[in-house]
Protein backbone atom coordinates (compact mmCIF):
# COMPACT_ATOMS: atom_id res chain seq x y z
CA UNK A 1 0.00 0.00 0.00
CA UNK A 2 1.43 3.33 -1.08
CA UNK A 3 1.85 6.32 1.13
CA UNK A 4 -0.71 8.37 -0.83
CA UNK A 5 -3.35 5.72 -0.40
CA UNK A 6 -2.72 5.62 3.34
CA UNK A 7 -3.05 9.41 3.61
CA UNK A 8 -6.31 9.39 1.66
CA UNK A 9 -7.67 6.64 3.92
CA UNK A 10 -6.72 8.61 7.01
CA UNK A 11 -8.40 11.76 5.65
CA UNK A 12 -11.54 9.84 4.77
CA UNK A 13 -11.64 8.21 8.18
CA UNK A 14 -11.12 11.62 9.81
CA UNK A 15 -14.02 13.09 7.82
CA UNK A 16 -16.25 10.22 8.87
CA UNK A 17 -15.33 10.73 12.50
CA UNK A 18 -15.90 14.48 12.24
CA UNK A 19 -19.23 13.96 10.52
CA UNK A 20 -20.31 11.51 13.25
CA UNK A 21 -19.04 13.77 16.04
CA UNK A 22 -20.86 16.79 14.67
CA UNK A 23 -17.81 18.74 13.56
CA UNK A 24 -17.94 18.18 9.85
CA UNK A 25 -18.66 20.73 7.16
CA UNK A 26 -22.29 19.64 6.79
CA UNK A 27 -23.10 20.96 10.28
CA UNK A 28 -24.06 24.59 10.74
CA UNK A 29 -22.61 26.79 13.52
CA UNK A 30 -25.65 26.11 15.70
CA UNK A 31 -25.08 22.33 15.50
CA UNK A 32 -21.38 22.67 16.16
CA UNK A 33 -22.09 24.72 19.29
CA UNK A 34 -25.05 22.87 20.81
CA UNK A 35 -24.93 19.32 19.56
CA UNK A 36 -22.64 16.68 20.99
CA UNK A 37 -22.80 13.23 19.44
CA UNK A 38 -23.96 10.56 21.82
CA UNK A 39 -21.59 7.61 21.94
CA UNK A 40 -22.88 4.41 23.62
CA UNK A 41 -20.78 3.44 26.61
CA UNK A 42 -20.74 -0.30 27.48
CA UNK A 43 -19.90 0.54 31.10
CA UNK A 44 -23.24 2.27 31.63
CA UNK A 45 -26.73 0.85 31.05
CA UNK A 46 -28.42 1.66 27.81
CA UNK A 47 -30.77 4.65 28.05
CA UNK A 48 -34.50 4.12 27.94
CA UNK A 49 -36.33 5.08 24.73
CA UNK A 50 -38.13 7.91 26.52
CA UNK A 51 -34.75 9.39 27.49
CA UNK A 52 -33.72 9.79 23.85
CA UNK A 53 -35.09 12.72 21.86
CA UNK A 54 -34.57 13.13 18.13
CA UNK A 55 -34.30 16.63 16.68
CA UNK A 56 -33.79 18.01 13.19
CA UNK A 57 -31.82 21.22 12.82
CA UNK A 58 -33.88 23.83 11.01
CA UNK A 59 -30.82 25.62 9.69
CA UNK A 60 -28.99 22.75 8.01
CA UNK A 61 -31.35 19.76 8.34
CA UNK A 62 -28.99 17.61 10.41
CA UNK A 63 -30.67 14.76 12.30
CA UNK A 64 -29.67 14.72 15.96
CA UNK A 65 -30.27 12.38 18.89
CA UNK A 66 -30.12 13.84 22.40
CA UNK A 67 -29.66 11.65 25.47
CA UNK A 68 -31.36 13.09 28.57
CA UNK A 69 -30.89 10.10 30.86
CA UNK A 70 -28.64 12.10 33.20
CA UNK A 71 -31.29 14.81 33.70
CA UNK A 72 -34.08 14.95 36.23
CA UNK A 73 -37.63 14.08 35.26
CA UNK A 74 -38.66 17.73 35.26
CA UNK A 75 -35.77 18.73 33.00
CA UNK A 76 -36.48 15.81 30.66
CA UNK A 77 -40.11 16.87 30.36
CA UNK A 78 -39.14 20.46 29.58
CA UNK A 79 -36.46 19.43 27.07
CA UNK A 80 -38.78 17.01 25.27
CA UNK A 81 -41.45 19.69 25.06
CA UNK A 82 -38.95 22.31 23.91
CA UNK A 83 -37.55 20.05 21.15
CA UNK A 84 -41.06 19.18 20.00
CA UNK A 85 -41.55 22.77 18.77
CA UNK A 86 -39.85 24.16 15.71
CA UNK A 87 -38.51 27.68 15.33
CA UNK A 88 -41.53 28.51 13.20
CA UNK A 89 -43.86 27.35 16.00
CA UNK A 90 -42.34 30.04 18.23
CA UNK A 91 -44.11 32.61 16.02
CA UNK A 92 -47.44 30.94 15.34
CA UNK A 93 -48.10 28.57 18.28
CA UNK A 94 -49.09 30.34 21.56
CA UNK A 95 -47.84 27.38 23.61
CA UNK A 96 -44.39 27.56 21.99
CA UNK A 97 -44.23 31.33 22.55
CA UNK A 98 -45.26 30.92 26.18
CA UNK A 99 -42.72 28.10 26.69
CA UNK A 100 -39.88 30.24 25.35
CA UNK A 101 -40.87 33.08 27.71
CA UNK A 102 -41.28 30.63 30.60
CA UNK A 103 -37.78 29.20 30.11
CA UNK A 104 -36.27 32.69 30.12
CA UNK A 105 -38.26 34.05 33.11
CA UNK A 106 -38.44 31.15 35.56
CA UNK A 107 -36.36 32.18 38.63
CA UNK A 108 -34.74 28.78 39.19
CA UNK A 109 -33.66 28.37 35.57
CA UNK A 110 -32.55 32.00 35.39
CA UNK A 111 -30.38 31.63 38.51
CA UNK A 112 -28.88 28.41 37.15
CA UNK A 113 -27.78 30.21 34.00
CA UNK A 114 -24.84 32.13 35.42
CA UNK A 115 -23.44 34.74 33.07
CA UNK A 116 -20.49 33.24 31.23
CA UNK A 117 -17.72 35.37 29.83
CA UNK A 118 -15.97 34.14 26.74
CA UNK A 119 -12.32 33.27 27.13
CA UNK A 120 -11.51 35.38 24.09
CA UNK A 121 -12.54 38.46 26.04
CA UNK A 122 -10.20 37.49 28.85
CA UNK A 123 -7.32 36.28 26.71
CA UNK A 124 -7.36 37.24 23.04
CA UNK A 125 -4.16 35.30 22.41
CA UNK A 126 -5.89 31.91 22.85
CA UNK A 127 -6.69 30.57 19.33
CA UNK A 128 -9.35 28.21 20.69
CA UNK A 129 -11.15 31.04 22.45
CA UNK A 130 -11.01 33.16 19.30
CA UNK A 131 -12.42 30.29 17.24
CA UNK A 132 -15.24 29.80 19.75
CA UNK A 133 -16.08 33.51 19.73
CA UNK A 134 -16.11 33.47 15.93
CA UNK A 135 -18.38 30.42 15.91
CA UNK A 136 -20.79 32.10 18.33
CA UNK A 137 -20.90 35.22 16.14
CA UNK A 138 -21.69 33.10 13.08
CA UNK A 139 -24.41 31.25 14.97
CA UNK A 140 -26.01 34.51 16.17
CA UNK A 141 -25.93 35.94 12.64
CA UNK A 142 -27.47 32.79 11.15
CA UNK A 143 -30.23 32.51 13.77
CA UNK A 144 -30.91 36.25 13.55
CA UNK A 145 -31.40 36.01 9.79
CA UNK A 146 -33.82 33.12 10.27
CA UNK A 147 -35.78 34.99 12.93
CA UNK A 148 -36.00 38.14 10.80
CA UNK A 149 -37.67 36.13 8.06
CA UNK A 150 -40.15 34.59 10.50
CA UNK A 151 -40.98 38.00 12.01
CA UNK A 152 -41.59 39.42 8.56
CA UNK A 153 -43.90 36.49 7.81
CA UNK A 154 -45.82 36.12 11.10
CA UNK A 155 -45.18 39.40 12.90
CA UNK A 156 -44.30 39.84 16.56
CA UNK A 157 -45.68 36.82 18.40
CA UNK A 158 -44.70 38.05 21.88
CA UNK A 159 -47.39 40.75 22.13
CA UNK A 160 -49.69 38.60 24.25
CA UNK A 161 -46.83 37.49 26.50
CA UNK A 162 -45.64 41.06 26.96
CA UNK A 163 -49.17 42.08 27.94
CA UNK A 164 -49.32 39.31 30.56
CA UNK A 165 -45.94 40.32 31.98
CA UNK A 166 -46.84 44.02 32.18
CA UNK A 167 -50.24 43.32 33.77
CA UNK A 168 -48.82 41.08 36.51
CA UNK A 169 -45.93 43.41 37.30
CA UNK A 170 -48.15 46.51 37.51
CA UNK A 171 -50.66 44.68 39.70
CA UNK A 172 -48.02 43.52 42.18
CA UNK A 173 -46.32 46.93 42.30
CA UNK A 174 -49.61 48.66 43.10
CA UNK A 175 -50.41 46.01 45.69
CA UNK A 176 -47.20 46.43 47.68
CA UNK A 177 -46.36 50.04 46.84
CA UNK A 178 -47.22 51.33 50.35
CA UNK A 179 -44.68 48.89 51.82
CA UNK A 180 -41.91 49.44 49.25
CA UNK A 181 -39.65 51.07 51.87
CA UNK A 182 -39.39 47.83 53.85
CA UNK A 183 -35.93 46.36 53.55
CA UNK A 184 -35.87 43.21 51.40
CA UNK A 185 -39.50 43.52 50.27
CA UNK A 186 -38.90 44.75 46.67
CA UNK A 187 -36.73 41.70 45.93
CA UNK A 188 -39.40 39.31 47.24
CA UNK A 189 -42.11 41.13 45.29
CA UNK A 190 -40.09 40.87 42.07
CA UNK A 191 -39.50 37.16 42.64
CA UNK A 192 -43.19 36.60 43.35
CA UNK A 193 -44.08 38.54 40.20
CA UNK A 194 -41.83 36.24 38.17
CA UNK A 195 -43.55 33.16 39.61
CA UNK A 196 -46.99 34.68 38.97
CA UNK A 197 -46.00 35.37 35.35
CA UNK A 198 -44.79 31.77 35.03
CA UNK A 199 -48.12 30.60 36.46
CA UNK A 200 -50.00 32.52 33.76
CA UNK A 201 -47.72 31.09 31.08
CA UNK A 202 -48.15 27.56 32.45
CA UNK A 203 -51.91 27.91 31.97
CA UNK A 204 -51.19 28.45 28.26
CA UNK A 205 -48.62 25.64 27.99
CA UNK A 206 -50.08 22.89 30.21
CA UNK A 207 -53.59 24.32 30.84
CA UNK A 208 -52.84 24.33 34.58
CA UNK A 209 -50.38 25.71 37.11
CA UNK A 210 -47.54 23.39 38.07
CA UNK A 211 -47.49 22.34 41.78
CA UNK A 212 -43.93 23.64 42.20
CA UNK A 213 -44.94 27.09 40.98
CA UNK A 214 -48.04 27.19 43.19
CA UNK A 215 -46.05 26.20 46.29
CA UNK A 216 -43.37 28.79 45.50
CA UNK A 217 -46.01 31.53 45.17
CA UNK A 218 -47.60 30.49 48.47
CA UNK A 219 -44.24 30.46 50.24
CA UNK A 220 -43.33 33.90 48.91
CA UNK A 221 -46.74 35.26 49.93
CA UNK A 222 -46.14 33.98 53.45
CA UNK A 223 -42.64 35.47 53.60
CA UNK A 224 -43.91 38.84 52.37
CA UNK A 225 -46.74 38.79 54.93
CA UNK A 226 -44.30 37.99 57.74
CA UNK A 227 -42.01 40.80 56.62
CA UNK A 228 -44.88 43.32 56.49
CA UNK A 229 -46.21 42.18 59.88
CA UNK A 230 -42.75 42.49 61.43
CA UNK A 231 -42.45 46.02 60.03
CA UNK A 232 -45.86 46.91 61.42
CA UNK A 233 -44.91 45.54 64.85
CA UNK A 234 -41.70 47.55 64.77
CA UNK A 235 -43.62 50.70 63.80
CA UNK A 236 -46.12 50.10 66.64
CA UNK A 237 -43.28 49.60 69.13
CA UNK A 238 -41.61 52.82 67.97
CA UNK A 239 -44.92 54.72 68.24
CA UNK A 240 -45.52 53.38 71.75
CA UNK A 241 -41.99 54.32 72.76
CA UNK A 242 -42.44 57.81 71.32
CA UNK A 243 -45.79 58.18 73.15
CA UNK A 244 -44.18 57.08 76.41
CA UNK A 245 -41.40 59.60 75.95
CA UNK A 246 -43.92 62.37 75.24
CA UNK A 247 -45.87 61.51 78.39
CA UNK A 248 -42.69 61.49 80.47
CA UNK A 249 -41.65 64.85 79.01
CA UNK A 250 -45.12 66.29 79.72
CA UNK A 251 -45.06 65.01 83.33
CA UNK A 252 -41.56 66.43 83.79
CA UNK A 253 -42.70 69.77 82.38
CA UNK A 254 -45.67 69.95 84.76
CA UNK A 255 -43.44 69.12 87.73
CA UNK A 256 -40.94 71.76 86.67
CA UNK A 257 -43.65 74.41 86.29
CA UNK A 258 -45.13 73.53 89.70
CA UNK A 259 -41.70 73.73 91.30
CA UNK A 260 -40.96 77.05 89.65
CA UNK A 261 -44.35 78.42 90.76
CA UNK A 262 -43.69 77.33 94.33
CA UNK A 263 -40.25 78.89 94.32
CA UNK A 264 -41.63 82.10 92.84
CA UNK A 265 -44.40 82.27 95.47
CA UNK A 266 -41.90 81.67 98.27
CA UNK A 267 -39.61 84.37 96.93
CA UNK A 268 -42.50 86.87 96.71
CA UNK A 269 -43.59 86.07 100.25
CA UNK A 270 -40.08 86.63 101.54
CA UNK A 271 -39.77 89.94 99.73
CA UNK A 272 -43.17 91.31 100.96
CA UNK A 273 -43.02 92.87 104.50
CA UNK A 274 -44.91 90.95 107.13
CA UNK A 275 -47.88 92.68 108.84
CA UNK A 276 -47.40 92.90 112.63
CA UNK A 277 -50.52 92.62 114.74
CA UNK A 278 -50.70 95.55 117.19
CA UNK A 279 -50.94 94.93 120.92
CA UNK A 280 -54.02 95.71 122.96
CA UNK A 281 -54.55 99.39 123.27
CA UNK A 282 -52.13 100.30 120.50
CA UNK A 283 -53.47 101.85 117.37
CA UNK A 284 -53.18 99.76 114.28
CA UNK A 285 -50.74 101.11 111.73
CA UNK A 286 -52.22 102.62 108.64
CA UNK A 287 -52.41 100.16 105.79
CA UNK A 288 -52.76 101.95 102.47
CA UNK A 289 -53.89 98.69 100.82
CA UNK A 290 -56.92 98.48 103.02
CA UNK A 291 -58.38 101.76 101.72
CA UNK A 292 -60.76 103.92 103.75
CA UNK A 293 -62.38 102.31 106.83
CA UNK A 294 -66.14 102.66 107.16
CA UNK A 295 -67.55 102.33 110.69
CA UNK A 296 -70.04 99.47 110.89
CA UNK A 297 -72.44 100.45 113.67
CA UNK A 298 -74.49 97.26 113.51
CA UNK A 299 -71.38 95.09 113.94
CA UNK A 300 -70.30 97.29 116.82
CA UNK A 301 -73.66 96.80 118.56
CA UNK A 302 -73.52 93.05 118.06
CA UNK A 303 -70.03 92.89 119.55
CA UNK A 304 -71.04 95.09 122.43
CA UNK A 305 -74.17 93.08 123.24
CA UNK A 306 -72.45 89.72 122.87
CA UNK A 307 -69.28 90.70 124.68
CA UNK A 308 -67.06 89.91 121.72
CA UNK A 309 -64.64 92.01 119.80
CA UNK A 310 -63.09 95.23 121.01
CA UNK A 311 -66.40 96.78 122.13
CA UNK A 312 -67.32 93.70 124.16
CA UNK A 313 -63.93 93.62 125.90
CA UNK A 314 -64.31 97.30 126.90
CA UNK A 315 -67.77 96.62 128.29
CA UNK A 316 -66.56 93.65 130.36
CA UNK A 317 -63.71 95.71 131.72
CA UNK A 318 -66.07 98.51 132.77
CA UNK A 319 -68.33 96.04 134.52
CA UNK A 320 -65.48 94.63 136.63
CA UNK A 321 -64.62 98.08 137.80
Amino acid sequence: MSRDFGARAVRAALKRVERAAGKGQRHCPWCRLHYRHWWPDPKFPRPRPEDLVSYRCELCGTEMLFNFSNRSEEERELLRLSHSFSMEDAYRNPAAVALEAWLSMHPKRRDARAPRKLSAEADGRDPGARALAKLRAEEERLVGRKREGLIARYGDATTNVKGIIAAVQNRERERWQVHCAIRGLPELVDEQSDYLICAELEKIIWAQVRPETASAIEGLEQRIGELVEAERARARAEEEEAQRRREEEEAERLKREAREAAERSLKESEERPRRVKPRYGEPEPDDPERGMHVFDFEAYERQRAGGTGHAGRVRRHLRRE
